[in-house]
């Protein structure tokens, strides 16, 4: 049997982590929260929940990305 958990190892997703410029970091504050599959009661992963200062940090890394990067010349299904 399949599970969400075998999903989420094969789209490589680092529990309690966030994905910022493209690499998996800690969340300034540390914060996380469980994500219970509804149906099975399986715990998936643990998610980080970002703070004032990563969402910056992302929003810095997405506006370079966008203004220096390959990424607005890319077809949609590239991106």
């Amino acid at each position: 049997m399949t599970t969400m958990l075998d999903h989420a190892a094969r789209m490589g997703v680092t529990p309690g982590r966030l994905s910022i410029d493209g690499s998996w970091c800690e969340a300034q504050e540390g914060k996380r929260w469980s994500h219970v599959h509804p149906a099975t009661n399986e715990e998936i992963t643990t998610i980080a929940r970002a703070g004032q200062a990563d969402v910056d940090r992302a929003v810095r890394a997405a506006r370079t990305a966008f203004d220096d990067g390959p990424w607005p010349r890319l077809k949609a299904r590239q991106r």
